[in-house]
C-alpha cells in the first residue's frame, strides 16, 4: 500500500520534495517533464558573451539552430507550442527583428518612402538578392542564421517561464494537511492554528499593573480544529522543511501569500469563516509565521531562497534586455548592408544614365556638324559650276 502523500501540502510538510515533483508533475506542467528542458544560462559571463557578439549555451554554433528549433517542436504539444508561438513577447520580437524577405522588403519601402527619390521603385523586395556581391552576400546570410539563432534563444527562455508558472500555479494553491496513522484510509484534516500564551517577566522586575498589557508570544502550528489553510510553502515552513522550501520558492512559490478560510472539504469557505479579517489572514506569510515561532535557521532558509530566486528574475531580466538590444543592433547593421548596396546601384544607375545622355547629346551633334559641312560642300559646288558657265559663255 502506498502511504506517501497523496496531496502537495501533505507533502511538503513531511518534508518529501520528491513527492511535491512528483505530483506537481502529475497534476499537469508545461511540456509534460518534471524539470524545465529549456533552461538558458543568464548569468552575468552569459550576457558578457552576448555583449561580444558571442555565442551562449547551444547557439554557439549556427549550424545547431534548425535542430533546437526541433527539439522544442518535440517536446511540445501542438497547444503548448500554440502558446509559445502566440506569447505577445514573442511575437513582438519576432516581428521587429527579424530577418526574412518579408522584413527587408518591407524596410525597403519604408526608406523608399521616407527618401523619395525618383527611380527608388526600379530596385523591389525580388532585387533584393542581387543587390549584394557574393562575399558580402554571405555575411548577410551569416547575419541571417545568427539572428534565427537569438530568436530562438528568446523562445527558448520564454518557454523556461512558461514552464516555471505551470509549476508555480500548482504549487501556489492552498490546501489543508491530510494526516493518518493508517493512510491512506482514516484521513484527518489539519489546519493552521495559533497558540498565545503570557511572556514571563523577567525575575525581579517591575510588577506589571492589571491594566497595562500583556506581552503575547504567539506559535504557529498543524490543529485539527482549524479550517485555515496555507500554501505548501507555510506547511513547509511550519515543519522546518529546508530542502522543501528551498524548491518551492526557486519554482516560484509566493512568499507573500497569506492564509486562506476554507470548509471541510478544503475548498470553499463557510459563511462563518468568511466574516473572519481577510486582511488578517494576508499578513500570514510564511515568514511571519517562522519569525513567531522563532524558527531563526528556517527563516534564514527561506530568506536566502527568496534572494536567490530574485536574482536569478533579475538575471533573467537582464539576459532579455541584452539578447533584444543584439537583435536590434544585428537588423540594422543587416538593414544598412542592403541600403549601401542600394544606393550604390543607384549611383551606378545614375551614371550609366548621364553616360547615355551624354553619348546621345555627342551623337546628335555628330550629326548636326556633318549636316552643316554636306550643307557647305553643296554650295561651293553650285558656285564652281555657275563660274563655269560664265567662262563658256
Amino acid at each position: 500500500m502506498n502511504t506517501r502523500p497523496r496531496d502537495i501540502c501533505t507533502a511538503a510538510f513531511e518534508g518529501d520534495t520528491a513527492r511535491v515533483e512528483q505530483l506537481v508533475t502529475a497534476a499537469g506542467v508545461y511540456s509534460g517533464r518534471r524539470h524545465s528542458p529549456f533552461a538558458v544560462d543568464t548569468s552575468a559571463a552569459a550576457r558578457d558573451a552576448l555583449a561580444h557578439w558571442e555565442g551562449v549555451g547551444d547557439n554557439q554554433d549556427n549550424e545547431g539552430y534548425g535542430g533546437a528549433e526541433e527539439d522544442i517542436e518535440e517536446m511540445l504539444s501542438g497547444e503548448e507550442m500554440a502558446k509559445l508561438m502566440a506569447h505577445p513577447a514573442l511575437c513582438g520580437i519576432v516581428k521587429a527583428y527579424s530577418l526574412d524577405r518579408q522584413a527587408l522588403g518591407g524596410a525597403a519601402e519604408d526608406s523608399e518612402a521616407a527618401s523619395g527619390e525618383e527611380g527608388a521603385d526600379a530596385y523591389t523586395q525580388d532585387d533584393n538578392a542581387a543587390l549584394l556581391d557574393e562575399e558580402v552576400e554571405e555575411a548577410a546570410e551569416e547575419d541571417r542564421q545568427a539572428q534565427q539563432g537569438d530568436i530562438l534563444l528568446y523562445k527558448r527562455l520564454l518557454a523556461h517561464q512558461l514552464h516555471r508558472n505551470s509549476v508555480a500555479e500548482h504549487i501556489q494553491q492552498h490546501g489543508l494537511l491530510r494526516m493518518s496513522t493508517t493512510p491512506p484510509v482514516d484521513m484527518t484534516l489539519y489546519g493552521i492554528l495559533f497558540s498565545c500564551r503570557e511572556v514571563p517577566t523577567a525575575a525581579g522586575g517591575a510588577a506589571v499593573s492589571e491594566e497595562s498589557s500583556v506581552p503575547l508570544q504567539v506559535r504557529w502550528q498543524p490543529s485539527k480544529r482549524s479550517r485555515y489553510a496555507g500554501t505548501p510553502l507555510h506547511w513547509a515552513v511550519l515543519a522546518h522543511a529546508h530542502d522543501t522550501v528551498r524548491f518551492l520558492v526557486k519554482h516560484g512559490a509566493d512568499c507573500t501569500a497569506g492564509l486562506k478560510a476554507v470548509t471541510n472539504d478544503g475548498e470553499a469557505p463557510d459563511v462563518q469563516l468568511a466574516r473572519c479579517d481577510q486582511r488578517v489572514l494576508a499578513s500570514l506569510t510564511p515568514a511571519r509565521m517562522a519569525a513567531d515561532n522563532e524558527s531563526h535557521g528556517t527563516l534564514e532558509v527561506l530568506e536566502r531562497a527568496v534572494a536567490a530566486h530574485e536574482a536569478r528574475r533579475a538575471d533573467e531580466e537582464a539576459f532579455f534586455i541584452m539578447l533584444e538590444k543584439r537583435l536590434q543592433r544585428r537588423r540594422e547593421e543587416y538593414l544598412r548592408r542592403f541600403e549601401e548596396a542600394r544606393a550604390h546601384r543607384l549611383r551606378e544607375a545614375e551614371e550609366a544614365r548621364r553616360a547615355e545622355a551624354e553619348e546621345a547629346e555627342g551623337a546628335e551633334e555628330s550629326n548636326l556638324s556633318g549636316e552643316d559641312d554636306e550643307d557647305g560642300s553643296g554650295s561651293e559646288n553650285m558656285d564652281a559650276g555657275e563660274e563655269d558657265e560664265e567662262a563658256d559663255g
